[in-house]
């Protein structure tokens, strides 16, 4: 049975016993009568109480627990002035507005999760900018697209908390973020993120406070009193569109282990392969190799060596956003 039909079973209850009251105060009872009434009386009293302990019930499991209370307090703990993971908000932007990848080949199982967390999605990008963004810089997508974490009724908590957060300024590391995954796939063709986008920007500032230096200033000053000359990249003819800097040295094990399988996905290892088989006789002795890796030394044994790679277009960009790198424009 239906909540709203339980409510009308007990909002007919309550009309019925306050009609009765004034009703028993007009009749005259046989002794008999009155030992029945005194019995129903008892009854009522014990059928009330039950009411009551089912009532607390109801009213203890609708409260939010303490694990709701926490993601909720981490929910908003999270500031869009400050950027933790950039993989992570990359990750989350996709789900919510690409929603999860379906298959033929899945089974019942999995189809009923992936259409459980494509309602989910469908529910978080119907909220504000603010409410989206502080949701993706939070939680990791596994926490709230099955429900052995997030419970539907905890995520209808926490948007209902939260639908009303706004905020006045978001970072400007993370507009750019958002300006790059409005030009790449999967994202470019989706309006529903172009829309996002759009309003977050506008509804945010990202106006720095008057005379302050931004971190590559701060790099550059720390380099000019170190007496520091930074190594002359290779020229290249491409048009460049943004670069990534000021990698956070924690991430520097993360680059390592993703740059085989980058550099491997570059067109130029790929022609240089293609050139070794078709002319080059593998014999012992001989050795495959590359120029995807450049390294430039210079005669100044002060300055310090350049080692320059050459990685594929998609891996490369994956690269920035996973070992948090600053997107700075070209």
């Amino acid at each position: 049975m239906s909540a709203g039909a339980i409510i009308l079973q007990f909002s007919n209850l309550v009309k019925h016993s306050e009609s009765l009251g004034p009703k028993l105060s007009k009749i005259r009872p046989s002794k008999d009568q009155l030992n029945e009434i005194r019995s129903l009386c008892m009854k009522l009293r014990e059928a009330t109480a039950n009411i009551e302990r089912h009532v607390e019930h109801v009213l203890q499991r609708a409260s939010p627990s303490e694990k709701e209370l926490g993601l909720l307090n981490r929910l908003r703990s999270s500031k869009p002035v400050d950027l933790l993971d950039p993989l992570l908000l990359r990750r989350n932007l996709i789900l919510i507005f690409r929603g999860p990848d379906m298959s033929v080949f899945d089974s019942d199982k999995v189809k009923s999760r992936r259409e459980k967390t494509r309602a989910r999605c469908e529910k978080l990008r119907t909220q504000n900018p603010a409410l989206i963004l502080r949701w993706s810089i939070t939680f990791q997508p596994s926490t709230w697209n099955g429900p052995t974490v997030m419970t539907d009724k905890t995520i209808d908590f926490l948007i209902s908390e939260m639908e009303m957060e706004k905020f006045s300024q978001i970072s400007p590391q993370i507009v750019d973020i958002l300006q790059c995954l409005v030009q790449e796939e999967p994202l470019k063709s989706c309006e529903s993120f172009q829309q996002f986008v759009q309003q977050t920007i506008k509804g945010s500032s990202t106006d720095k406070e008057p005379g302050a230096a931004t971190p590559e200033q701060m790099i550059t000053a720390e380099q000019q009193q170190q007496n520091v000359v930074l190594p002359k990249r290779k020229h290249t003819e491409e048009k460049i569109d943004y670069k990534g800097s000021s990698v956070p040295a924690d991430n520097l094990p993360r680059l390592i282990h993703s740059l085989p399988a980058a550099m491997s996905s570059s067109k130029q290892w790929k022609w240089e392969r293609q050139f070794f088989r078709d002319n080059v006789t593998r014999s012992e002795g001989v050795v495959d190799r590359t120029d995807c890796l450049s390294i430039f030394v210079p005669t100044d044994r002060n300055h310090d060596v350049s080692v320059t790679l050459m990685v594929g277009h998609e891996a490369g960009v994956a690269l920035i956003y996973e070992i948090g790198a600053q997107i700075i424009r070209a």
